[in-house]
């Protein structure tokens, strides 16, 4: 856990600590980090010592797929770590093309200045903190820029660019149990799109009671908030706007992908507002009038 990397940390500064000779480099095979829960690679690298003291930790694995970096500087110890291909233990839904951080460790935790990281097309920026002892918690805020909808949610019938903006928290009693307890707040904005499985301008022109099997909306524009916490998703303030539809609404998605939520519509060929009720399922959604 976080208290053993301090008690490592400890340990090369001790190793170099001898009068009777000079350690420079000691190069280190086949090291294996453990934590509860997660399965990392077999990492190696060396250790480099200046005047005495440690210096620096270089550490990836045999496909170069995991990096870490420690620098002592001015008696601060700076870590760089970074992934490519894979996910981190809070976000296991996503896959980062890579994702590389930077910070500095105290005691106590880390706390990381830059984030940077691309998936699904898209770019992440933002920054956070790790903090251990009794439990684990983490907190980030995240910039997510240009996501390609339908890599992100290819099973959901989802296309368009999307950009989200939130802050990710999460407290818990091992790192692994962090995914578990995760919270996210956030806005996001879609663009240039098209929610495949639903057709809000139909149903809202034929005030049909009955849900339109393979219908889609395409829309210019899709704001709104965003909240999930306790594998709950509940999306609020919902605006949706084409050059036939504007729309706006409420749902939620429970643990098992069930919808539950209303959208008031106004569409072109029809004056005034229509109301529109969203049940189903994630993967097989249901838009009928009210």
């Amino acid at each position: 856990d976080g208290q053993q990397l301090e008690k490592v940390m400890g340990w090369l500064n001790g190793l170099s600590g001898n009068a009777s000779f000079s350690l420079r480099q000691l190069n280190l095979q086949d090291v294996q980090i453990k934590t509860t829960g997660i399965v990392l690679p077999q990492l190696k690298g060396s250790a480099l010592f200046e005047g005495g003291e440690f210096a620096r930790l270089v550490l990836h694995d045999e496909a170069d797929k995991m990096h870490v970096d420690l620098k002592s500087v001015s008696g601060r110890l700076q870590i760089a770590f970074g992934i490519r291909e894979n996910s981190l233990p809070l976000l296991p839904q996503v896959k980062f093309s890579d994702f590389n951080a930077t910070g500095e460790i105290m005691q106590g935790g880390m706390v990381l200045s830059e984030l940077d990281a691309h998936a699904y097309n898209g770019i992440w920026s933002g920054s956070g903190k790790l903090s251990w002892g009794k439990e684990w918690s983490a907190e980030a805020r995240i910039d997510a820029r240009t996501m390609d909808m339908d890599k992100m949610l290819p099973q959901y019938g989802l296309a368009g660019e999307v950009f989200v903006n939130g802050v990710f928290s999460s407290r818990g009693a091992s790192l692994s149990g962090l995914a578990d307890a995760l919270r996210l707040e956030a806005t996001f904005e879609a663009k240039r799109g098209v929610i495949n499985g639903i057709d809000m301008v139909e149903t809202a022109r034929l005030l049909s009671r009955e849900h339109l099997v393979g219908g889609r909306t395409h829309f210019d524009q899709m704001n709104g908030s965003l909240l999930l916490e306790n594998h709950v998703v509940r999306l609020r303030q919902i605006k949706i706007s084409s050059g036939m539809l504007n729309a706006s609404g409420s749902f939620d998605i429970a643990n098992d992908g069930r919808l539950a939520g209303s959208f008031n519509s106004e569409i072109k060929m029809r004056a005034g507002n229509n109301p529109l009720v969203l049940s189903g399922t994630l993967k097989v959604p249901k838009l009928q009038a009210r």
